[in-house]
């Protein structure tokens, strides 16, 4: 598993500009009525929510110790 080895540099803006849009069609799909009937989603209750942002930024710390650490 890897990661950019220069985090927030500009080297590649379009990465950042698919990124955005990734997360957009996400919460389009579980927050704009007819995607999510389409799709047959629905929004997670606040605490699973939080539990799910909790564990992606545990991840993203994770990440950047490992990338640390190989310096």
């Amino acid at each position: 598993m890897g990661s950019r080895a220069r985090p927030r540099s500009l080297a590649n803006p379009l990465l950042l500009v698919a990124v955005a849009v990734a997360l957009a069609l996400q919460f389009a799909g579980i927050f704009l009525s007819p995607l999510r009937a389409l799709l047959d989603t629905e929004p997670l209750p606040p605490a699973a929510f939080l539990l799910a942002a909790g564990l992606a930024c545990a991840g993203y710390g994770a990440m950047r110790l490992a990338a640390g650490r190989g310096r």
